[in-house]
């Protein structure tokens, strides 16, 4: 097809149907997806040809505005990848998303108190959810995302702790965490090495998942600014609260080195007690 020809639907169907697309995780692709059909489709008949850079920036500063910084940053990119995979082959000769200046948005800050965790525990058993009991206690337990989740692959249990394996979606890493009793009873204790899980855990039960979680969230005046994922974050402060070393950490969050652990680690008087305590006190 000529070149002049082509346009922004074009090039995204021929990413999606890539190689490009098709290793990333199925929780990246389904981002993808959504980040690629944000475009209605009167903007995805634009041809390539004739998309320029002012146009992206538009498009960025539309989302931004409609949707939040951080979608519209994801946006682009997305179409900044989609591009480029259709510039290398020769669909393209520019890549106009490269221009658009991002101002970047702030690291997540917010963190969840044990309380309010095992109030949304509690409020889904008293609703028979034991499915959304279990998945916000294997959050807590293991400091995961909620796609890693699904990818729990073995239980183990080596001198009365219970480990399980699973296999990051985001950064491929395996990873092996304890976790508590409380998780395993919810679970319905599998036999040690096993693979069978008697609760599903799929991408779309987590779409489920997540519903019923804001629901309650909701239902328990739970601040609007936490999130599902804020749990991961949670779980790592008070990791390093109580004295975890980077490398313990690393072990547990997958984090294949030391300099994303800020992110994820959050602030705290804790914290700076425990410094002041190891200085002067120890």
């Amino acid at each position: 097809m000529s070149k002049k020809r082509i346009s922004l639907y074009y090039i995204a169907q021929e990413y999606l149907k890539s190689s490009w697309f098709k290793e990333k995780s199925v929780n990246t692709q389904t981002q993808y997806e959504y980040y690629i059909n944000m475009y209605d489709g009167r903007k995805l008949a634009v041809l390539a040809s004739e998309f320029k850079a002012v146009d992206a920036d538009n498009m960025y500063q539309y989302i931004k505005n409609t949707k939040g910084l951080r979608s519209a940053e994801y946006f682009v990119s997305v179409w900044k990848v989609v591009f480029r995979y259709a510039e290398l082959n020769g669909h393209v000769d520019r890549n106009p998303w490269t221009v658009v200046r991002l101002k970047g948005s702030k690291p997540r800050r917010q963190r969840w108190t044990r309380d309010q965790v095992e109030a949304i525990i509690k409020e889904a058993l008293s609703r028979r959810d034991v499915t959304l009991a279990a998945f916000v206690q294997l959050l807590y337990d293991t400091a995961q995302r909620p796609s890693d989740i699904l990818t729990i692959d073995l239980w183990y249990k080596v001198n009365n702790q219970w480990y399980i394996d699973l296999t990051q979606n985001k950064t491929g890493s395996e990873v092996i965490v304890p976790i508590s009793d409380t998780a395993m009873d919810l679970c319905g204790r599998p036999e040690p090495a096993s693979r069978k899980f008697l609760l599903s855990f799929d991408i779309k039960t987590l779409n489920a998942l997540r519903r019923s979680f804001n629901n309650i969230k909701d239902f328990l005046n739970i601040p609007k600014e936490l999130q599902l994922r804020d749990i991961r974050r949670t779980a790592i402060t008070e990791m390093s609260e109580r004295g975890a070393t980077d490398d313990e950490m690393r072990t547990v969050s997958g984090h294949k080195d030391s300099s994303m652990l800020p992110v994820y680690s959050v602030p705290t008087i804790l914290k700076a007690q425990a410094m002041f305590d190891r200085r002067f006190k120890e």
